[in-house]
């Protein structure tokens, strides 16, 4: 039923036979293999779990608990899912243009907001699950076993958050073989293991905490594959995140800054041009690199919408890095997307705009995205394309 709405032709993004190819077939199954695995794993999971749950529960009050457990982790795995869809989303952009020092403050942002946000409403859950079990349940000996299955969804939510997050990081990064490996040791291997072991030592608490105990499990596994990698204890969050050697240049392949006030947009776009100077670019590259950069950078300053209890300012990122370009801005304002709105006065003449007409006519590539409440705009260009331009 969905599948027809994206072949009508009136439809802004529709699928057509005549622009599929069998390489895009194979880049679609590999990018999207890690949520295949973990759909089959978690229905065979499932599965397992609950033949086995009905098999050794005493009463109905422990099927009843499973069954109100489910229900609450489908409503609170959407913080998990929240904080790492959009990491996926965000890392994968600052992958592709090599940024090491933005890479590595997404990645940590993420993880410890995901974390905290995950820990808050975890204790909100134990706290609360005593009213929680009352509200599904009448009977004691449901409401007994429901306060110790949200107890367990509560202690591990954290780790859930955080084992999601960091699986949704390594599929942007391009590791996907290692993230079906940990998907499926999360949603099968992990849980169905414990579930066997724990009910028959526990019975029906053993497979109710299996959960909770199957998400630390993890979490601690991840812990000692990073120790292994980094021959010791990790110190540091780019210790977790996988970057091949070498990545995103040396330091002075990159030229990093931050400005907020208007005072420091002229200083700004110099450095940017000695930059691409000193890095080959011809005299034409280097005035439109600077004066895109003093444009793009003015404008933010001076029209930029501050948020109510937001910080301004811009982040500014200039990369050369063998023959590829990339420029990065990033700011908290609201959200603005200056592609589109470039597009939609496209037919106006703005005398004062040349620099950013120009280079993004150059461009080989523009993205805009706004997550984790800021505005992300990257530019990627070719050195021979700019040249031959």
């Amino acid at each position: 039923m969905l599948l027809t709405h994206f072949f009508k032709k009136e439809s802004t993004f529709r699928l057509s036979l005549r622009f599929s190819s069998l390489f895009h077939i194979k880049e679609i199954a590999r990018a999207g293999s890690p949520s295949l695995v973990r759909k089959v794993a978690s229905v065979l999971r499932d599965l397992i779990i609950n033949r086995f749950n009905l098999a050794i529960a005493l009463t109905i009050a422990a099927v009843a608990a499973k069954a109100m457990q489910n229900d609450l982790n489908l409503l609170m795995f959407c913080i998990a899912t929240g904080v790492s869809r959009a990491l996926l989303t965000m890392c994968t952009v600052y992958y592709s243009a090599e940024d090491l020092q933005g890479l590595k403050q997404l990645f940590s942002y993420a993880m410890k907001f995901g974390i905290m946000a995950s820990g808050i409403a975890g204790a909100v859950l134990i706290i609360a699950s005593s009213w929680i079990a009352r509200f599904y349940y009448t009977d004691p000996e449901a409401i007994s076993m429901s306060i110790f299955s949200i107890i367990c969804m509560g202690v591990s939510l954290a780790f859930d958050t955080a084992s999601v997050s960091f699986q949704n990081y390594l599929q942007g990064i391009q590791h996907g073989k290692f993230v079906n490996v940990l998907a499926l040791v999360e949603r099968f291997v992990i849980p169905v293991a414990l579930a066997l072991l724990l009910g028959h030592l526990f019975g029906s608490h053993g497979i109710l905490a299996s959960g909770a105990v199957g998400k630390i499990l993890l979490v601690l596994i991840i812990f000692l594959i990073v120790c292994r990698k980094c021959r010791g204890i990790p110190k540091r969050w780019e210790d977790y995140m996988f970057l091949p050697e070498g990545f995103g240049g040396g330091e002075s392949n990159n030229m990093y800054d931050r400005i907020d006030t208007i005072d420091e947009v002229a200083p700004l776009s110099e450095k940017a041009y000695l930059f691409c100077k000193d890095h080959g670019l011809e005299e034409r590259t280097a005035k439109l690199i600077s004066l895109f950069t003093e444009e793009m950078a003015g404008n933010v300053i001076l029209h930029g919408r501050k948020r109510r209890f937001g910080v301004f300012g811009v982040d500014y990122r200039l990369a050369i890095i063998n023959d590829k370009i990339s420029i990065t801005f990033r700011d908290m304002c609201e959200a603005f997307d200056p592609v589109k709105w470039r597009e939609l006065h496209s037919n106006e003449e703005m005398p004062d705009s040349v620099g950013i007409r120009m280079v993004l006519g150059l461009a080989k590539d523009v993205r805009y995205f706004n997550a984790f409440r800021s505005n992300n705009l990257i530019l990627y260009l070719d050195k021979k394309t700019v040249k031959d331009s």
